[in-house]
């Protein structure tokens, strides 16, 4: 790791994001119960082997990937970086025990300092480019009831335009016959004009 931490990509880090649930994590029940051992910065224990697999989330086909680096110093700008979009679950409890147990200061300093906010802050994005292996977008899954209801208020609401163009175009039409029934009446007024009477024929003497 000293050797490939100096290369570019020369380092590989798995990232999983982990929530607190109410159900232990047996899986990382393999590291967080030999905590107690490890309390102090220099100090070391063995673990036993378990499967590793266990710590990861299910779902391993879908993850962010993007080039980064180390969040210790000196921070090389070296890591390929896979971070899983499923998240894990630990108890209350294990988390507990990662922000109580453990210190960052040395067992034989007066007064130890817990390992607790040792994040490290945003960083800028420095033009990296962030890829994904699926399409990061949610999707709204809707049940068959609420399904018949879009289809019904949908053709309901077809149905009331329907009716109401039907009655406009109805209404427009009548008012068009309307009025070109009293322009013919008007027409015919002034096209047959009443005939005067003609005069009765005289009798002859």
């Amino acid at each position: 790791m000293s050797e490939a931490k100096t290369q570019e990509n020369g380092l590989a880090v798995l990232a999983i994001l982990i929530e607190a649930g109410e159900e232990i994590n047996q899986g990382y029940g393999s590291i967080f119960n030999y905590l107690g051992h490890i309390r102090y910065a220099g100090q070391k224990v063995a673990i036993p082997a378990f499967d590793i697999k266990l710590l990861l989330p299910d779902n391993l086909s879908q993850y962010f990937r993007y080039n980064g680096s180390l969040t210790t110093p000196p921070c090389h700008q070296s890591v390929l970086w896979i971070i899983f979009n499923e998240r894990v679950k630990i108890s209350h409890s294990q988390l507990m025990k990662l922000q109580t147990v453990l210190y960052s200061s040395k067992e034989e300093e007066a007064e130890p300092m817990a390992l607790q906010d040792n994040y490290r802050t945003t960083q800028p994005l420095n033009h990296r480019t962030v890829l994904s292996s699926f399409i990061p977008v949610s999707v709204k899954i809707y049940t068959a009831g609420e399904i018949a209801a879009i289809v019904i208020g949908s053709l309901c609401g077809c149905i009331g335009l329907a009716v109401i163009i039907c009655f406009i175009v109805k209404t427009i039409r009548l008012q068009d016959m309307a009025k070109e029934s009293k322009e013919d009446v008007a027409l015919k007024t002034t096209t047959n004009p009443t005939k005067p009477e003609e005069a009765a024929p005289q009798p002859e003497t």
